[in-house]
C-alpha cells in the first residue's frame, strides 16, 4: 500500500537494509496470486505486522525505477479502491500522504495520514527504495493546506521495493509494508495484506506496461 510513497535520494552503501526487511523471506515470483508472506515483526521499538509479495515482471527495471520514483503522481494514476486520496511532495526526501483503505471486501477501513522519509539507490545490480514514517511536526507550516484535522496520524509504518532484472529480460518486483498493529486485530491485518498485495502490485504492473508504451 503506502508501500508505493517514493522519493529520489543519493544511493548509499546499505540501501534500505533496516533489519525489519528480513524477517518475512521473500516468496517466489507467482502469476497464481498467491504469493504473498506476512508476519510480525519489532520496528524501533514498536510490535509491527507486514506482508511480503513478489512479482515476475515482463517489464524492464528500468520502467519500474521510472515509476517508482515518480512518486507524487500515485494518487492520479492508482485505482480509488486503494484509498490514495492525497499524495504531495514536500521535498526531495519527504511526502505527504493521505490515505482510507478498506480491507476484508471493503469492511474493514485503516485511514490514516502521515509524512514519510524516502531513499533508495543500487545493490550490486539491484535497485531499492524505501519510506519510514516521520514526525510530522517540522513539516506543519508546508502541509497544513493538507491535512485532515480530524484523521488520525500513522502511528508508525515503513516500506521497501527491490527490483532485480532477470537474465533474459524483465524483472522480479519485490515489496514488502510494515505497520504498526493497533486496534485492529493482526489475523484480520494479515488476512487483509494477502488479499490486497496481489491486486496493488497489479496496479502497479499495468501502470508500468502503460509508461513503457508510452501511453
Amino acid at each position: 500500500m503506502l508501500a508505493l510513497l517514493l522519493a529520489h535520494a543519493p544511493a548509499f552503501a546499505a540501501v534500505c537494509d533496516n533489519a525489519i526487511f528480513a524477517v518475512i523471506p521473500a516468496p517466489p515470483p507467482v502469476d497464481d496470486r498467491h504469493g504473498v508472506a506476512t508476519g510480525t515483526g519489532t520496528y524501533e521499538g514498536k510490535s509491527m505486522v507486514g506482508g511480503r509479495f513478489s512479482l515476475d515482471s515482463a517489464s524492464s527495471p528500468e520502467v519500474w525505477r521510472s515509476v517508482l520514483l515518480a512518486a507524487e503522481t500515485q494518487d492520479e494514476w492508482m485505482p480509488a479502491r486503494f484509498g490514495y486520496e492525497r499524495v504531495e511532495r514536500i521535498d526531495a526526501e519527504h511526502m505527504y500522504l493521505r490515505f482510507d483503505i478498506g480491507f476484508i471486501a471493503n469492511t474493514v477501513h485503516v485511514k490514516r495520514q502521515l509524512v514519510v522519509a524516502t531513499s533508495s539507490g543500487a545493490v550490486g545490480d539491484r535497485f531499492r527504495t524505501c519510506w519510514h514514517m516521520v514526525d510530522p511536526a517540522p513539516f506543519m507550516a508546508k502541509i497544513a493546506a493538507f491535512i485532515v484535522p480530524d484523521m488520525d496520524w500513522e502511528r508508525a509504518s515503513t516500506g521497501w521495493w527491490e527490483v532485480t532484472p532477470k537474465p533474459g529480460g524483465g524483472a522480479v518486483i519485490n515489496y514488502q509494508w510494515w505497520a504498526e498493529t493497533g486496534k485492529i486485530p493482526n489475523v484480520l491485518l494479515r488476512y487483509g495484506i494477502s488479499n490486497t498485495l496481489p491486486d496493488l502490485l497489479d496496479a502497479f504492473e499495468v501502470r508500468v506496461a502503460a509508461v513503457g508504451t508510452g501511453r
